[in-house]
């Protein structure tokens, strides 16, 4: 999937995903094993950033489905129902983001979210990238969100915590290719 953008700036956006999580305070990966490709550097370089930024923002640890998270005045913590992350390419000239925004609502919707709390949070995670892709920026931007009173499948009510770190390159033939890291946490709504 990384093959799509152009060797210069995939090697731009490697030092940025360092550089984001050194100015976080996570530990940096480094590696000088040309087994490790420069995609999975910067993912690794991206989760641990994502992870340090997480407990800041959300003010809790990011462990996966073992997050504990804050239910009512922060007093008491729940555990994650579900949680996750990836890294996801748009290509401009493939016409793409249907398939970024199909993916978005599959995922959603085998958190156990209900259809409808899926869509809606994949069509409005969508129209974020949208904007964040309206133009070239090979620096990570951070933006970091919580759905409130969702849906699961059960009825119940559920807050997601969503990170996202993304950046737009051109691809190999000059065309706009975004990239987006994802992390996110669903949990049961302290209000039910």
């Amino acid at each position: 999937m990384i093959k799509v953008i152009a060797p210069i700036a995939l090697d731009a956006l490697v030092k940025a995903a360092a550089n984001l999580a050194e100015s976080t305070g996570a530990p940096v990966y480094v590696v000088d094993d040309t087994a490790i490709t420069p995609s999975e550097q910067m993912f690794e370089n991206l989760s641990r950033a994502a992870s340090s930024r997480w407990s800041s923002h959300f003010n809790y640890f990011y462990r996966g489905n073992a997050s504990r998270c804050p239910v009512g005045d922060g007093s008491h913590t729940t555990r994650a129902i579900n949680s996750g992350s990836d890294l996801l390419v748009y290509d401009e000239s493939q016409g793409e983001m249907p398939d970024v925004d199909g993916f978005l609502k599959a995922l959603f919707k085998d958190t156990a979210l209900s259809d409808m709390s899926a869509i809606a949070l994949a069509d409005n995670i969508n129209e974020l990238l949208k904007d964040q892709w309206s133009e070239i920026s090979l620096d990570w931007q951070p933006l970091e969100k919580t759905y409130a009173d969702l849906e699961d499948n059960n009825g119940d009510v559920v807050n997601i915590d969503v990170l996202l770190f993304t950046a737009c390159a051109d691809d190999v033939n000059g065309n706009i290719a975004g990239l987006v890291f994802f992390m996110f946490t669903f949990y049961p709504n302290p209000k039910s």
